[in-house]
């Protein structure tokens, strides 16, 4: 996949082009075969309608397992030394109990080059997605409100 984002730095573009490659991992035979079919469906289809399809699949093996991790490596190419390193995020979400799911991130900075702002690239990379995931998680706790909305509205 790949998009464009805004950058808020002092330094350096107004946006840049990132690259990401993901892969969804989840327990149990049938969620890896929901997984393989949500895969397959996403590859046959445009960039934006893959998004839907990945996340309803992934809305599935979450059904199916109980748990389903997601884990993404990115390119920033036009940043500050984005030649330098990329970005693997880990994020596993984990069902708690009746509407209630536990979300876990990690984050490794990996350097492919050597450079001695790798101190500064590690704090940028860590409060950018810090800043990314709250927003995530409002965005998806809107979402979670306004379906549990409508459930409770035809009972």
């Amino acid at each position: 996949v790949a998009y464009v984002i805004p950058l808020d730095g002092s330094i350096g573009p107004a946006e840049t082009r990132v690259s990401e490659w993901q892969w969804y991992v989840a327990d149990g035979a049938a969620a890896a075969a929901a997984a393989a079919a949500a895969a397959a469906a996403a590859a046959a289809t445009t960039a934006t309608t893959a998004t839907a399809d990945t996340f309803e699949g992934m809305k599935a093996v979450c059904r199916r397992a109980g748990r389903v991790s997601v884990d993404q490596l990115a390119a920033a190419h036009d940043v500050p030394y984005g030649d330098c390193f990329r970005t693997r995020l880990r994020f596993c979400v984990t069902r708690q109990g009746r509407n209630v799911a536990r979300l876990r991130v990690g984050l490794e900075v990996v350097f492919v080059k050597r450079t001695l702002m790798s101190g500064f690239i590690r704090r940028g990379c860590t409060s950018g997605v810090q800043q990314s995931f709250a927003v995530f998680l409002e965005l998806l706790q809107a979402q979670v409100d306004a379906e549990l909305g409508d459930r409770s509205g035809e009972m």
